[in-house]
């Protein structure tokens, strides 16, 4: 029995060791937190009720020109000197809006290129950590079955040598 339980407290060790490792709660604290769950005898167990509600709203940005005329310029000099004012108009938002997409493509390409820079670092991180785990805690199950095993083998061997002791007796 003792073997038995030396083998289970090796690899019980070995599992919170692992769950150490990538930041859970312990077994302990786990089982804590589990039986925490249920209610406690003879006491009231009240439900307790909330709720919330979020709305949220988002729009884009509307930009809009407009303009009329009361009177269209009748000569021609007047016609092209409107229309060159609104090609001068129109020139004017297409270079704003170009150098606003260009700023827009800038930070969307350093946020990705820093994005990729953490996404490889966060990776490295999760390939060591589970190197650890996989590799560093298989001497903690190891010591765990080999108890269990000398357990399984010790515990069946008494019965087969009280089987010998009363033949030879």
């Amino acid at each position: 029995m003792l073997l038995e339980l030396l083998g289970i407290g090796v690899v019980a060790k070995g599992l919170n060791q692992s769950r150490m490792l990538f930041g859970r709660p312990s077994l302990y604290q786990t089982m804590g937190s589990w039986l925490k769950g249920y209610p406690k005898f003879g006491e009231p167990n009240p439900i307790p009720v909330a709720g919330s509600v979020n709305v949220q709203l988002q729009g884009d940005t509307l930009k809009a020109y407009g303009g009329s005329l009361s009177v269209l310029p009748s000569t021609l000099e007047a016609r092209v000197s409107l229309l060159e004012s609104k090609l001068k108009l129109a020139d004017r938002q297409i270079n704003e809006t170009g150098l606003r997409l260009e700023e827009e493509r800038k930070s969307r390409i350093d946020a990705l290129n820093s994005e990729e820079v953490a996404r490889i670092e966060g990776d490295a991180v999760v390939w060591k950590q589970l190197e650890e785990a996989v590799v560093g805690g298989i001497s903690l199950e190891t010591v765990g079955i080999v108890w269990l095993a000398c357990d399984v083998t010790l515990s069946s061997l008494s019965e087969e040598l009280a089987c010998l002791v009363t033949r030879l007796v």
